[in-house]
């Protein structure tokens, strides 16, 4: 292994060993001593890219910084190339390099790359939206509004399935996502829910003051906001009569006054 060190850092040479001088003398395993007359200035080139690094003095095995350097635009720190802009190959961060003479490390930069981002109609109507984002980068998942789709008859909007039509959990607009690759976002369509609007009851026959209703002639029908309707059997609901909850309306006397509806 060979060692560069300065002449004030040597007391003395062994053969194969030498004493350092600190607080305490150290005394090395045996090694080979190559002795250097000064230090070299290491520099850095930002090459395209912006800002500084500091000069460095130093001779013998020097690890690579990590770049201080900001990127030109649209591009990446790759690596750092010695003594020239274009000499490979291209080292990295904490590499070990030799010097031995002044050198100029030269930053590397590549172009980020870019990836495809499809929306996805997914049977709807509307056309598929294609948008491009850097790699890394975050995007705000659309509304599908916003893209001018809209719905298949019978459905509501429920959420974006992000890579696959069938991913989950979905996502819901507004929310953010990293790209690392081209990207399908797929807009997903549930049943619109049937809400129940109103309820229908019909009496056939006739009521007399001191008779009972008779429970075949009642009739129940649910009012969707479909305009579809369901029968319901008359005793799921409950009755009421001039204000009075009328527990068994089978068994209700009516009474001579025979006002209000039931």
């Amino acid at each position: 292994t060979w060692y560069d060190l300065p002449a004030s850092d040597v007391e003395k040479i062994e053969t194969y060993k030498i004493v350092i001088k600190h607080s305490k003398d150290i005394e090395s395993n045996e090694f080979t001593v190559n002795w250097v007359d000064s230090l070299f200035i290491v520099s850095f080139n930002a090459n395209s890219g912006t800002g500084t690094m500091n000069n460095v003095n130093f001779a013998g095995i020097y690890d690579l910084p990590v770049c201080e350097f900001e990127a030109p635009n649209g591009k990446r720190f790759a690596g750092w190339a010695i003594g020239s802009a274009d000499a490979l190959p291209i080292r990295l961060a904490g590499e070990e390099i030799s010097i031995s003479a002044n050198t100029t490390i030269y930053a590397v930069w590549e172009e980020i790359p870019e990836y495809m981002i499809v929306y996805s109609t997914n049977g709807g109507e509307g056309s598929n939206d294609l948008d491009y984002a850097e790699e890394g980068s975050q995007i705000t998942l659309a509304t599908p509004q916003s893209l001018n789709f809209i719905a298949p008859d019978g459905k509501q909007f429920a959420g974006w399935a992000v890579g696959s039509v069938d991913a989950l959990p979905l996502k819901q607009p507004g929310l953010n996502i990293t790209i690392n690759a081209d990207t399908y976002i797929y807009a997903i369509w549930e049943n619109i829910p049937v809400i129940p609007e109103s309820l229908t009851a019909t009496y056939t026959g006739t009521i007399l003051a001191g008779t009972t209703i008779n429970p075949s002639g009642i009739s129940i029908t649910l009012n969707y906001s479909d305009s579809s309707t369901e029968p319901v059997n008359a005793g799921a609901v409950e009755y009421w009569y001039n204000g009075q909850h009328i527990t068994s309306p089978v068994a209700y006397v009516f009474g001579v006054e025979l006002i209000g509806n039931l």
